[in-house]
């Protein structure tokens, strides 16, 4: 009799449910990028948000990069200057539109007293001052109404000190100075229930370059009051004018544009193209700034680039072409809507040996070129960003 061979059936593998899909959040798309559908509540949160700081940077580096949350004081760790003393200086100016859909354009300037002017084709609101319309945003050297701009941004020791006309009350008593840092804050201080429109930001490179003298008989230079007609008298003869080399177009874009609701705000802080923060001079008699001169059409009177502030209209006594230069464009702007500019500016004055400043001086600027190297690198990547 053969031997039984007993079955033992094989194990089955147990059938395991089909995982379910996992559901996407409402707000999330398949691409990943996050949608946030904005409320009023959505609005105050981002209004609320302050940005982050990174850690483990050096005094300069952050003064650098960020600006208003640096130490102050922070010089230059190249070792070329001496006898010079550090200055931090914040301004605020408050403006507002009149109209539904309006758009304003503030642009920054790589000059003093004004880092900055502001202008729209619309009447709009400065500090409580009522602004008169442009007739384009294009600066024009014409004497024709409303072709200037207004100047904001100015430090408040320089506020009235530069006016052309007369001798620059520098209150520094400096010949020469370079800028450390300068940063640009914008924030949104209207209504959130009501807060609509868009903030463009582009890099707009101006620069400033020929001088000429006004002369009876050839040209004479009439400055623009607050509302934007020149003023009767002309400047006196002989007059030095230095010219502004500017395009402001509020519709056009770049590879470097980048856009933000109003309540995400604006920071700015410029970028330097050049390693080298060559000492600049400050000039005794405020040069006046005219847009895109043009000597070539005979005895034309033109206008200068500035409007009324402070007391008068305020010259060039300082530049430097060689920080860039950025449009700020809001469009779409409700008739309820207010921002808050705020300018942080860092700089290094040369006193002279009759400046009160002077016993302040710092001997010699300290040496620390990876530091250089570090902000430069930082600033580059993130010279455009969202205030929240």
């Amino acid at each position: 009799m053969g031997v039984v061979k007993k079955f033992t059936p094989m194990p089955q593998k147990r059938l395991q449910p089909k995982p379910k899909p996992k559901r996407r959040p409402p707000n999330k798309p398949a691409n990943g990028l996050k949608t946030v559908v904005r409320t009023p509540g959505s609005i105050i949160r981002t209004l609320q948000k302050t940005p982050k700081l990174s850690p483990n940077l050096s005094h300069y580096v952050t003064c650098r990069t960020n600006p208003f949350h640096g130490h102050g004081g922070s010089a230059i760790p190249d070792g070329k200057n001496s006898n010079f003393v550090v200055t931090d200086t914040f301004s605020v100016n408050n403006f507002s539109p009149t109209a539904a859909g309006q758009t304003i354009v503030i642009q920054t300037l790589n000059a003093l007293p004004a880092l900055s002017m502001i202008g729209s084709t619309t009447n709009f609101i400065v500090d409580g001052v009522t602004v008169t319309a442009l007739g384009a945003y294009q600066p024009s050297a014409s004497t024709a109404a409303n072709s200037s701009w207004y100047p904001t941004s100015i430090p408040p020791p320089m506020v009235g000190t530069a006016v052309l006309g007369a001798n620059f009350m520098d209150p520094y008593n400096a010949a020469t100075a370079r800028m450390i840092s300068v940063g640009y804050r914008l924030i949104y201080t209207g209504p959130a229930t009501t807060c609509s429109g868009a903030i463009t930001v582009t890099p707009n490179p101006i620069a400033w370059g020929q001088t000429a003298t006004s002369a009876t008989g050839n040209f004479q230079i009439k400055p623009p009051l607050t509302t934007g007609t020149p003023i009767a008298t002309a400047l006196p003869a002989g007059t030095v004018l230095i010219d502004c080399d500017i395009t402001i177009n509020p519709t056009a874009m770049t590879r470097a544009t980048k856009t933000f609701r109003p309540e995400q705000g604006v920071y700015v802080v410029p970028t330097h193209r050049s390693t080298n923060y060559a000492m600049q001079p400050t000039y005794v008699c405020p040069l006046a700034p005219v847009p895109n001169l043009n000597l070539s059409t005979g005895a034309v009177d033109i206008t200068t680039l500035l409007r009324v502030y402070g007391g008068g209209n305020p010259g060039i006594v300082w530049f430097d072409n060689d920080w860039t230069t950025y449009s700020i464009v809001l469009t779409g702007l409700n008739a309820d809507a207010s921002f808050r500019l705020e300018t942080v500016l860092c700089m290094e004055y040369n006193p002279s040996i009759s400046s009160a400043f002077y016993p302040l001086s710092i001997k010699q600027s300290p040496t620390n070129n990876n530091d250089i190297k570090v902000a430069d690198d930082k600033n580059k990547n993130s010279d455009i960003k969202s205030s929240s």
